[in-house]
């Protein structure tokens, strides 16, 4: 019994949306956790079916949810930053303060809150809380096994803990291990990146449309062209930068087509969009108690 809880230790997860899924029920589904150490709370009941299916518990409350939990529990925050204030705050209760009644480690994906703004905002609900984070940032495609994730701790996490949330994100991705300081950067990356090309399709959907296509058409041209290039680069030596030379002939279609983009600063637009995103993921942080 005793290796068993070390090799799937019991987690109770704050939120249930779509991150939390992407990030668990793949690592339910191959062995990651168990399904039966699971528990999360998350008041939007809609959000259960794809967890109860699988065999972990839902709860609506935090309060609620600590009644099926052992003493060993790890807890995990995968609720919106500017909620956070609130999951603590839920914590002020009887059962709440005797689970943080002792050392307690937390995974968070939560974009912007640094491990110790989390720590503080604990300790700021329940005096004699001592939570010690270790900070993760998946992102969607971790739902297909296609994920990157950002993983850091601080010295005082147990170890078993941390090999657990190692386990638990290469499940579904591939982990890098990156400095604190650099966390909202990759947010902005890897974390919002997926929206950045869902964003692309969107224009090509459209411009397919534009040029004579019906829209389901459109939709098809669109989603295997960014599919199929998307495998070319995976399996490819050669840049993205390579790549996009290496079809782009001197005068043909594709030139007038990039040289329209470049015309409207598209490129540096997409950076300078990478920059807004990483101050933004640092005003959430800031305005969920990470300073």
């Amino acid at each position: 019994m005793e290796r068993e809880q070390q090799l799937h230790p019991h987690v109770l997860c704050i939120g249930a949306g779509n991150m939390a899924a992407a990030l668990l029920v793949p690592a339910v589904r191959n062995g990651a956790i168990n399904a039966q150490h699971l528990v999360l709370a998350e008041p939007d009941t809609s959000k259960h079916a794809v967890f109860t299916h699988l065999g972990a518990s839902c709860t609506t409350s935090v309060m609620e949810a600590l009644v099926h939990v052992p003493d060993d529990t790890i807890l995990m925050l995968a609720v919106k930053p500017q909620h956070l204030s609130d999951v603590c705050a839920a914590f002020d209760l009887a059962a709440g303060r005797k689970f943080l009644a002792h050392p307690r480690t937390c995974i968070s994906i939560l974009a912007g809150s640094t491990r110790d703004g989390i720590s503080h905002q604990f300790r700021r609900a329940v005096y004699s809380a001592d939570i010690r984070v270790i900070r993760v940032m998946p992102n969607t495609p971790a739902g297909v096994g296609k994920g990157i994730a950002a993983i850091c701790a601080g010295a005082t996490v147990d170890e078993a803990h941390l090999t657990f949330a190692r386990t638990l994100l290469s499940a579904t991705s591939t982990l890098i291990d990156l400095d604190e300081s650099m966390f909202d950067a990759f947010t902005a990356i890897a974390g919002s990146g997926p929206a950045y090309l869902f964003y692309l399709v969107e224009a090509m959907q459209r411009g397919a449309e534009a040029v004579g296509f019906d829209s389901a058409t459109a939709r098809t041209l669109a989603e295997r062209t960014v599919v199929g290039s998307a495998h070319l680069l995976e399996s490819s030596d050669s840049s993205a930068q390579e790549l996009r030379t290496a079809v782009t002939s001197k005068g043909g279609t594709t030139q007038a087509a990039t040289t329209e983009m470049d015309n409207h600063d598209v490129m540096q637009t997409v950076a300078d969009a990478i920059v807004k995103a990483r101050d933004r993921g640092r005003e959430l942080g800031q305005a969920s108690g990470k300073e």
